[in-house]
């Protein structure tokens, strides 16, 4: 066996252990979601904030828990929704491991990967180029299996910091869908 497959398949074992160890602190009833988002710093974690409520209403979850690597989702998160139970920050070696761990199989419906580029290999992004849809429309269908989607407006925050990030973000949305109605 190559020294790559090996290596991978240790991380992904890994990633199992710890969704095990994970499943068995939290009960996930068929009501309860748990979100992972990669990389706090991108446009697909503010839309999976921006967008969950939306997501929560459309399943019909009682709760969701949120994993991260970094603490902003944790002071952000619940701005965006009061179902969420928990914000857990994982260090990035647990991440990667859940993501490889995935990267093998769905292992659990009840776990959504929040973002168009991760695990590796996923490809959403390029449907932005064909100029029909704008990024959070393809977002909130490819992540979130939405299958209505409204304009969504940030919500309103006093926190410096918090507000900085929601900003930045919405700003970021805005110049995508300006991207997008333009053909490029």
């Amino acid at each position: 066996m190559s020294e790559l497959l090996e290596s991978n398949l240790k991380k992904a074992e890994k990633g199992r252990a710890y969704w095990l160890k994970f499943i068995d602190v939290y009960d996930l009833s068929a009501r309860k979601y748990v979100i992972l988002i990669p990389d706090a710093y991108t446009v697909d974690a503010y839309l999976s904030l921006l967008f969950l409520d939306d997501f929560i209403q459309e399943k019909n979850a009682e709760s969701i828990i949120i994993l991260s690597t970094d603490s902003i989702i944790k002071e952000v998160a619940f701005c965006f929704s009061k179902k969420i139970e928990e914000v857990i920050l994982i260090d990035q070696e647990i991440k990667d491991a859940l993501l490889k761990f995935y990267c093998l199989y769905e292992f659990s419906n009840r776990l959504i990967i929040a973002s168009l580029t991760q695990p590796k290999g996923r490809r959403g992004k390029g449907l932005i180029q064909t100029g029909k849809v704008c990024y959070a429309e393809i977002f909130a269908v490819i992540v979130y299996g939405l299958t209505e989607i409204k304009k969504k407006e940030p919500p309103k925050v006093e926190k410096e910091q918090v507000k900085a990030w929601i900003e930045q973000n919405n700003k970021m949305i805005w110049q995508i869908k300006q991207e997008d109605s333009n053909g490029n």
